[in-house]
């Protein structure tokens, strides 16, 4: 296999969220980016591939089967036509398709795969799950997988450098928020945690964000150069 890699779209295109897209090589069939970046490839396959931040994955192919191993973070694999499958590891999980488009994320050993185009099946050491276009499967250790039908447009929202909130805790808006910046929200006491809040974010300015908390929610910040403190005022 070709280690070459082929980045999508044009180079050094800065979202105003503060996400880059630009050229990267693969060191050994690895992709990979930092907290705050988001790049696309193409594969040796021609299957296309979007990492969201923090993310970093594995390709390998032989003469019998493509393989993505998705070590953590947040993937959209867009799978091209091959006679050989395309499997994807994410911890003890596996999935196994031969074209279509999945949405991946893995946070430790909490996995979530969501078939955009087409279908896949998902494959657990005591479970086959056969996952088709608009469904979602969640699994996580010690709990039943769930299967659940997710607003597709909220769910990609990220590729756009954007996060869509429905009726979610300000604790749950925060933790998304935080993975695409190294200055850290934090909410300061359980009832501003508690509040629930619905729209649509740009991610990579967390000022602004709690800027807009602080607009629409019983809430005021403190920011510091380091972190962004949540309290509730009432």
């Amino acid at each position: 296999m070709s280690r070459r890699a082929v980045l999508v779209g044009g180079a050094g295109l800065a979202l105003t969220c503060g996400l880059g897209l630009g050229w990267q090589q693969a060191l050994a069939g690895v992709y990979e980016t930092a907290v705050g970046e988001q790049r696309r490839f193409v594969l040796d396959d021609n299957t296309r591939i979007m990492l969201d931040t923090n993310t970093r994955v594995r390709f390998t192919a032989s003469n019998s089967r493509r393989l993505l191993t998705l070590a953590s973070g947040r993937v959209d694999v867009e799978i091209a036509r091959d006679v050989r499958p395309f499997v994807i590891e994410a911890g003890d999980r596996s999935v196994v398709a031969q074209s279509g488009r999945l949405d991946l994320r893995r946070d430790d050993d909490v996995v979530l795969i969501t078939a955009i185009q087409g279908s896949a099946q998902v494959q657990s050491v005591d479970a086959r799950v056969e996952l088709s276009a608009g469904h979602r499967i969640a699994m996580e250790p010690g709990r039943r997988d769930n299967l659940d039908r997710p607003e597709i447009d909220d769910l990609l929202a990220w590729q756009s450098g954007r996060l869509a909130f429905r009726d979610e805790t300000v604790a749950q808006a925060v933790a998304e928020m935080n993975r695409y910046s190294r200055r850290e929200l934090v909410v300061a006491d359980p009832r501003a945690a508690n509040l629930r809040l619905s729209g649509v974010y740009r991610v990579g300015d967390p000022e602004a964000f709690a800027r807009s908390l602080e607009v629409l929610l019983p809430v005021e910040i403190t920011a510091a150069p380091d972190m962004i403190r949540i309290t509730a005022t009432r």
